[in-house]
């Protein structure tokens, strides 16, 4: 390594980092959090008193990020959709009485704006026997949405391991859990196998990627991989993955063999389960090898590339189409049965049993 190189990133992360710390830790042990922490507990108790052995209710589940998902296993539980987005956005009505000894489960995208995230807070305080599990898709860089959230919810539950200590502060009782396949519901992943296994496809990689200012240096992978590719670029608006086209969104997917994935800051998107399910081979970063996220992944299935590889890509694209096809078919259906083991409802399902252990009400 050369010293030079070394010396000035160990000086400019060590006077930017040791700084923020500082005064970040600092902050962090303030009386404030010792109260939050305090009046979160009593609640948490009196819900746990109210829901032990609960065997009816009704979950809630918002119908924004989360409008895909279903309950997997129900009983004497019922499902039902609350538009919480809207009902912040209007603001007029903030009490819903027939939430009352129900369960809600939100996303930081149905608090991410100033408005909805302060009526939020006055319809968390007005649902006071209602349980708010609340599972973060962006803890690893919206924090402020994250700590609002963490502290309006009564189990926080991030779908990235980043921030962790940071965000115990503002609420105790949480668990981390990957995200999954979000945006086509299990019912619907499954009837595209059919289509996974039969689709021609192309030893050309794809990666269609929306533009992230703040992420200078994903971009600028992006961009790079972008000169050796036309079909990796900023090519992607994600705004249809909430639409009707998932299906056309993920028959697309299944036209490649290999994937190229560039996370906002190394995290285990969805968009690596989504080219799981259309059955391709990921290119992920050499950072995510031991990713706790990707626990249970079959090496096979996988490739890794490191910076260098950026640069020149060919061997690793080489690495990733040579094991897509000694694959085949059985290695196909392997990421597909793998996708779906970890489809957002059994995510849910997960943080729903969580929950149970904790408030004590009947979920098997």
């Amino acid at each position: 390594m050369n010293q030079d190189i070394f010396s000035r990133v160990m000086r400019t992360s060590w006077l930017s980092l040791h700084q923020s710390m500082q005064v970040r830790n600092h902050q962090l042990q303030s009386i404030d959090f010792v109260i939050l922490a305090a009046q979160k507990n009593m609640r948490q108790k009196a819900l746990r008193e109210a829901f032990r052995n609960k065997t009816e209710f009704c979950v809630y589940i918002t119908d924004a990020h989360l409008k895909k998902l279903h309950l997997v296993q129900k009983g004497a539980i019922e499902e039902k959709r609350l538009p919480l987005r809207s009902v912040l956005e209007n603001g007029s009505i903030l009490r819903l009485p027939e939430l009352d000894g129900n369960i809600v489960v939100v996303n930081n995208s149905d608090i991410d704006s100033d408005n909805r995230m302060a009526n939020f807070s006055i319809f968390y305080e007005l649902h006071p026997s209602t349980i708010f599990i609340g599972w973060d898709s962006d803890n690893h860089h919206t924090l402020q949405v994250s700590m609002a959230m963490a502290s309006l919810v009564d189990f926080y539950v991030q779908a990235h391991p980043e921030n962790f200590y940071d965000l115990s502060r503002f609420n105790s009782l949480r668990a981390y859990v990957p995200l999954g396949v979000f945006f086509i519901t299990m019912a619907d992943s499954i009837k595209l196998l059919p289509r996974v296994l039969k689709s021609k496809r192309s030893d050309e990689p794809r990666g269609y990627f929306s533009q992230h200012g703040v992420f200078e240096w994903r971009n600028r992978v992006i961009a790079t991989l972008s000169n050796s590719y036309e079909s990796v670029g900023f090519q992607f608006n994600g705004e249809f993955l909430h639409t009707d086209k998932m299906t056309e969104y993920f028959e697309n997917m299944t036209q490649n063999k290999a994937h190229w994935v560039v996370p906002a800051l190394n995290d285990v998107s969805g968009r690596i389960f989504e080219i799981f399910l259309a059955g391709g081979i990921p290119l992920l970063p050499e950072s995510l090898r031991f990713h706790p996220g990707l626990e249970g992944m079959d090496g096979n299935h996988v490739v890794y590339y490191s910076l260098n590889d950026v640069v020149d890509p060919r061997n690793v694209l080489e690495e990733a189409i040579n094991k897509f096809n000694h694959g085949g078919a059985n290695g196909i259906r392997s990421r597909f049965d793998y996708a779906i083991s970890n489809h957002a409802d059994r995510r849910l399902e997960k943080i729903l049993s969580m929950a149970a252990s904790y408030f004590e009400f009947v979920y098997n």
